[in-house]
């Protein structure tokens, strides 16, 4: 819906949104990623799609991952190669609101559209000075620390700064050593907030530090083993994810309710791994 000028209420399809409280308590239940975010939508099933790299895909009404577009205020994130991806390396650090189509949105979405799309809303900087910080803890030591500040600028009547960091870390309920920890940022500038040309330039930094887990070896699946156990080398088994985007938009509002936007995205996501756990070949 951000995609084009007008609002959902407008759009000739049905876009389900998650925001406000809804949001706040998926995130909290899963926030290292958003898959909490998808699984509980009807008609929407995330998929592992490989044993080794954890990638999974977004498959909505049946049809396989690459038929889902998944995009980032309208673009995509990845572009179009969301099926190969995996939706653990997306932290739910500064959305505003998930956009879910379900069934072909290219008209919407663009290419790679059929089976539906994803859109995660971020935060924008707003004309007005706050702070909001959350604190959650839980068992399996999980803990969960988040900051949102937004700053009007004095010095300009139309510009303001907004910076969102996170950080979360958790072990595995039932497993040892298992665990995941990740932390991040995200800065956004706009200027001439409310005038007819607006540029707002945004920068995202995740970085993930996870010990994966792999289950147990099938000859461990037998009565009077320790489910909890842990087959790979404590210490050296690892997984780290680093992402980073940098987004800046231009919008300039034309004659008869038209819009000309220009958007120019830049992203870099890497994953590293060493696992020593036993797999079926």
């Amino acid at each position: 819906a951000t995609r084009i000028s007008r609002t959902i209420a407008n759009i000739p399809t049905g876009v389900e949104v998650i925001s406000g409280e809804e949001l706040t308590e998926k995130a909290n239940m899963k926030p290292g990623e958003i898959r909490m975010l998808l699984t509980e939508s009807t008609g929407i099933q995330t998929q592992q799609t490989s044993a080794t790299s954890f990638n999974a895909g977004i498959r909505i009404q049946g049809l396989e991952g690459r038929y889902t577009q998944l995009l980032r205020d309208g673009y995509p994130l990845y572009s179009g190669f969301s099926g190969g991806l995996s939706i653990i390396q997306i932290a739910p650090l500064d959305l505003k609101q998930v956009e879910v189509i379900k069934g072909p949105s290219g008209v919407i979405a663009g290419r790679g559209g059929t089976g539906g799309a994803v859109n995660l809303v971020t935060k924008t900087p707003r004309l007005e000075s706050f702070t909001r910080a959350s604190l959650a803890g839980g068992n399996a030591a999980f803990r969960r620390v988040t900051v949102d500040t937004n700053m009007a600028l004095s010095m300009f009547d139309d510009a303001a700064f907004r910076i969102a960091a996170m950080h979360t870390a958790s072990d595995t309920s039932g497993r040892d050593v298992v665990g995941n920890s990740s932390c991040g940022v995200a800065a956004s500038h706009s200027f001439r907030i409310g005038k007819p040309s607006r540029f707002t330039i945004a920068v995202q930094h995740v970085t993930q530090d996870n010990v994966p887990d792999y289950g147990l070896p099938w000859a461990a699946l037998e009565e009077g083993v320790d489910q909890s156990n842990f087959y790979g080398l404590e210490g050296y088994d690892y997984e780290d994810v680093t992402s980073d985007v940098a987004t800046a938009s231009y919008d300039r509002d034309l004659a008869s309710g038209w819009t000309l936007r220009n958007v120019s995205r830049w992203a870099d996501n890497h994953r590293d791994s060493a696992i020593t756990a036993p797999r079926p070949p």
